[in-house]
């Protein structure tokens, strides 16, 4: 089974991080655990597979989508449009 760990760059706290863990633990140990990268809870399951020796799978930055697309000119009105969903959300 795979698992999506990703959300809140919030959820930061050692208790925050303890009641992620309890939940994870109610399901049967995953193959694979997806994480968006970000701080947050995002981090915590990275923390969580590194502690159970489960693989992580990372979903593609923001980051990385504008260096893709800054060295693909074809790709230039989807950068515009990753430019402007950073300036508005600040990710």
């Amino acid at each position: 089974m795979r698992m999506i760990i990703a959300g809140s760059r919030s959820i930061t706290s050692e208790a925050d991080y303890h009641r992620l863990l309890a939940a994870v633990l109610k399901f049967p140990k995953p193959t694979e655990i997806i994480s968006g990268g970000a701080a947050g809870v995002d981090k915590m399951g990275e923390r969580i597979a590194a502690e159970f020796g489960i693989p992580v799978v990372a979903i593609a930055r923001l980051s990385e989508l504008l260096a893709y697309t800054g060295e693909h000119a074809e790709l230039a009105p989807h950068r515009a449009a990753l430019l402007e969903y950073r300036n508005r959300y600040g990710v």
